[in-house]
């Protein structure tokens, strides 16, 4: 829709968006500050290198190796079990990490025999490490030491303009169950584009058994909305 619409209302959803935009950037850039006397809260586990790896004259490819793929896992207490179902139980355990290509690129020769590619999607291509057996696991206590700095103004604006999302704006916010036809507009872009080209194919082929109707593909407005 355009933003010279003559609904009052819908300018005003239109400058709650942006504030809503505003206020979630403050909130996330207003830092953290250091506790006086910091607590401990559960546990984690992650990778760490073997003992005798650790003697080796090549450790800083296997230190390398460990920094790009390390990650850990939470737990309430050291033995890292949780519940499946009644009478089962399984071991918790961190995954390792990947790295894009273009970290895959800059790493040292003898660091990038230890990672292989593997190929995710057209445009995902992430790389894996192959080494297992020269890592261990390593559980240690997690340390609160921070706390996230929070403004109670921002907060209460925050929840205000959410409130009107919810119950002042929701025709623009679900416009497939609106009938006006110039809000629906907000969410059928993808119908048009779409349209088109099913136009084109009906056009093409004539065939009643082939027609496409509106709404009959899986990503049409009406389909993301719900």
């Amino acid at each position: 829709m355009d933003n010279n619409s003559k609904d009052p209302l819908f300018k005003e959803y239109l400058r709650d968006c942006e504030r809503l935009r505003e206020l979630r950037d403050i909130e996330m850039n207003q830092g953290w500050k250091e506790l006086e006397t910091p607590y401990k809260r559960g546990y984690i586990k992650c990778f760490d290198l073997r003992d005798d790896i650790k003697r080796r004259d090549d450790v800083w490819i296997f230190y390398k190796c460990l920094e790009l793929i390390n990650k850990a896992v939470w737990f309430a207490d050291k033995k890292f079990i949780k519940k499946t179902r009644k009478g089962k139980y399984e071991d918790i355990f961190p995954d390792k990490g990947t790295i894009n290509e273009k970290v895959y690129e800059d790493l040292h020769p003898r660091v990038k025999k230890y990672f292989f590619k593997v190929v995710k999607s057209i445009w995902r291509i992430e790389y894996h490490c192959s080494l297992t057996f020269e890592f261990t696991f390593k559980i240690k206590p997690h340390m609160i030491t921070h706390y996230k700095i929070h403004d109670e103004l921002i907060e209460q604006e925050y929840a205000e303009i959410d409130r009107r999302m919810l119950y002042k704006y929701y025709k623009f916010q679900y416009t497939w169950m609106n009938s006006v036809g110039e809000y629906a507009t907000i969410r059928n872009r993808k119908d048009r584009s779409y349209n088109k080209s099913a136009l084109t194919r009906n056009l093409k082929y004539q065939d009643f058994d082939r027609y496409e109707y509106r709404y009959n593909h899986k990503h049409s407005a009406k389909w993301d909305a719900w």
